[in-house]
């Protein structure tokens, strides 16, 4: 899971102009926005990451949609932002908790989970990483954590940069994800080939985790890579 890859100056020119464009014409963070993201409709709010403008989000729904999620599984969407995750696991299961420390993707994902029709469905709780969660365990744990190294500057920020190395958010969930992981279930992480944070794969091993399957989607602005992670198996 190694990032920080340079881009070549094509794929730095379409990305700039790309994001620069968008933003100015589209996704205005000081207003809201209404975004159609798989079929279903999002709101978006102020200072809560767009899925319009960024790349994980589409792939995010693309993943939760073949995972195959039974109807009694126990979803836990981290980080949650607007809420793509809980509400697109919602379609399969009723018992889907997200998580997110921004009050702001809070209140976001608590209006698209009632757009949706999925309010009963979804638990939209405010706090940082499982702390809203204590004991809880669950079948199937999504995290689409913040790419970048850096203590951010406002809640926007908090999508992108997740503290300092070795107290970086990253570092904090693969500590403490093993704990509210079911004995057969799975976790997945949308990752980057920009990313900045070292050693991720070095601290899932330390953290008694294995990668499974790894999902590789070319966005030309970058790789996302999706890993499949899931408890060691005990060696006989």
């Amino acid at each position: 899971m190694k990032g920080g890859k340079k881009l070549s100056i094509p794929r730095r020119l379409y990305k700039f102009v790309k994001y620069r464009i968008l933003k100015l014409l589209f996704f205005r963070k000081s207003q809201p926005t209404l975004h159609k993201i798989r079929g279903r409709y999002m709101a978006v709010l102020p200072e809560v990451f767009h899925p319009g403008l960024y790349t994980t989000s589409p792939h995010l729904a693309d993943m939760i949609n073949s995972l195959g999620i039974r109807e009694n599984d126990r979803v836990l969407d981290l980080g949650t932002g607007s809420g793509i995750g809980a509400v697109f696991s919602a379609q399969f299961t009723k018992h889907v908790v997200a998580v997110d420390i921004n009050p702001n993707a809070v209140r976001c994902a608590k209006i698209n989970a009632l757009i949706n029709g999925y309010e009963e469905r979804i638990s939209v709780r405010l706090g940082n990483l499982f702390e809203p969660v204590r004991d809880e365990v669950f079948d199937l744990i999504f995290f689409n954590p913040p790419f970048y190294l850096g203590k951010p500057k406002n809640w926007h920020e908090t999508a992108f940069k997740g503290g300092d190395y070795p107290d970086h958010i990253c570092h904090t969930f693969l500590r403490d994800a093993p704990k509210h992981l079911a004995s057969d279930g799975k976790i997945h992480i949308l990752w980057s080939s920009i990313a900045d944070y070292p050693g991720l794969d070095e601290e899932i091993k330390e953290n008694g985790l294995e990668t499974a399957k790894i999902t590789l989607k070319d966005t030309i602005t970058e790789v996302i890579q999706i890993y499949e992670l899931r408890h060691q198996k005990k060696q006989k």
